[in-house]
Protein backbone atom coordinates (compact mmCIF):
# COMPACT_ATOMS: atom_id res chain seq x y z
CA UNK A 1 0.00 0.00 0.00
CA UNK A 2 1.81 3.22 -0.95
CA UNK A 3 0.93 6.25 1.40
CA UNK A 4 0.09 9.84 -0.29
CA UNK A 5 2.26 12.50 -0.09
CA UNK A 6 -0.12 14.52 2.57
CA UNK A 7 -0.30 11.21 4.84
CA UNK A 8 3.27 11.24 4.93
CA UNK A 9 3.84 15.00 6.27
CA UNK A 10 0.82 14.54 8.54
CA UNK A 11 2.47 11.52 9.96
CA UNK A 12 6.33 13.35 10.34
CA UNK A 13 4.41 16.55 11.27
CA UNK A 14 2.33 14.61 14.13
CA UNK A 15 5.74 12.89 14.70
CA UNK A 16 7.63 15.56 15.44
CA UNK A 17 4.94 17.89 17.01
CA UNK A 18 3.18 15.57 19.50
CA UNK A 19 5.78 15.10 21.52
CA UNK A 20 6.94 18.67 21.82
CA UNK A 21 3.04 19.63 22.99
CA UNK A 22 3.42 16.54 25.28
CA UNK A 23 6.44 17.76 26.95
CA UNK A 24 4.78 21.22 27.22
CA UNK A 25 1.60 20.10 28.72
CA UNK A 26 3.84 17.84 31.12
CA UNK A 27 5.65 20.97 32.22
CA UNK A 28 2.87 22.79 32.34
CA UNK A 29 1.39 20.14 34.49
CA UNK A 30 4.21 20.11 36.73
CA UNK A 31 4.02 23.83 37.16
CA UNK A 32 0.56 23.32 38.48
CA UNK A 33 0.90 20.77 40.69
CA UNK A 34 4.08 22.82 42.15
CA UNK A 35 1.92 25.56 42.51
CA UNK A 36 -0.86 23.54 43.85
CA UNK A 37 1.55 22.27 46.74
CA UNK A 38 2.75 25.38 47.32
CA UNK A 39 -0.90 26.73 47.78
CA UNK A 40 -1.62 23.97 49.82
CA UNK A 41 1.29 24.09 52.40
CA UNK A 42 -0.01 27.76 52.61
CA UNK A 43 -3.27 27.02 53.39
CA UNK A 44 -1.94 24.25 56.76
CA UNK A 45 0.05 26.67 58.11
CA UNK A 46 -2.87 29.24 58.05
CA UNK A 47 -4.96 26.37 59.64
CA UNK A 48 -2.21 25.69 62.07
CA UNK A 49 -1.93 29.40 63.16
CA UNK A 50 -5.53 29.82 63.28
CA UNK A 51 -5.82 26.87 65.61
CA UNK A 52 -3.36 28.13 67.70
CA UNK A 53 -4.55 31.62 67.98
CA UNK A 54 -8.11 29.67 68.77
CA UNK A 55 -6.60 27.86 71.33
CA UNK A 56 -4.22 30.59 72.90
CA UNK A 57 -7.34 32.81 73.27
CA UNK A 58 -9.40 29.86 75.18
CA UNK A 59 -6.36 29.50 77.54
CA UNK A 60 -6.42 32.88 78.52
CA UNK A 61 -9.81 33.04 79.31
CA UNK A 62 -9.88 29.53 81.16
CA UNK A 63 -6.87 31.33 83.02
CA UNK A 64 -8.72 34.25 83.82
CA UNK A 65 -11.87 32.17 84.90
CA UNK A 66 -9.44 30.16 87.38
CA UNK A 67 -8.38 34.02 88.88
CA UNK A 68 -11.80 34.86 89.24
CA UNK A 69 -13.25 31.79 91.10
CA UNK A 70 -9.57 32.18 92.91
CA UNK A 71 -10.64 35.22 94.24
CA UNK A 72 -14.67 34.03 95.03
CA UNK A 73 -13.34 31.57 96.76
CA UNK A 74 -10.95 32.94 99.02
CA UNK A 75 -13.24 35.95 99.93
CA UNK A 76 -15.99 32.98 100.67
CA UNK A 77 -13.17 31.27 103.00
CA UNK A 78 -13.04 34.67 104.67
CA UNK A 79 -17.27 34.74 105.10
CA UNK A 80 -17.51 31.50 106.37
CA UNK A 81 -14.42 32.12 109.02
CA UNK A 82 -16.38 35.02 109.97
CA UNK A 83 -19.39 33.04 110.14
CA UNK A 84 -17.37 30.40 112.50
CA UNK A 85 -16.61 33.58 114.57
CA UNK A 86 -19.76 34.29 115.05
CA UNK A 87 -21.12 31.54 116.17
CA UNK A 88 -18.28 30.75 118.36
CA UNK A 89 -20.77 31.78 121.30
CA UNK A 90 -22.71 28.46 120.69
CA UNK A 91 -19.88 26.71 121.76
CA UNK A 92 -19.22 28.04 125.18
CA UNK A 93 -21.15 26.76 128.17
CA UNK A 94 -22.58 30.42 129.74
CA UNK A 95 -23.54 31.11 126.94
CA UNK A 96 -25.99 28.32 126.05
CA UNK A 97 -27.33 29.19 129.41
CA UNK A 98 -27.88 32.49 129.08
CA UNK A 99 -29.65 32.33 126.05
CA UNK A 100 -31.72 29.45 127.02
CA UNK A 101 -32.78 31.40 130.51
CA UNK A 102 -33.61 34.46 128.13
CA UNK A 103 -35.83 32.62 125.85
CA UNK A 104 -38.21 31.10 128.59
Amino acid sequence: MIEAPNVKILSSLLSYYLPSKLLKAQTELQKCEARLLAKELELSKLCYALLKDGLRARMRVLLDCALVFGQLGREELVLLNMLDADLSFFNTPNTVHAVSSTTL
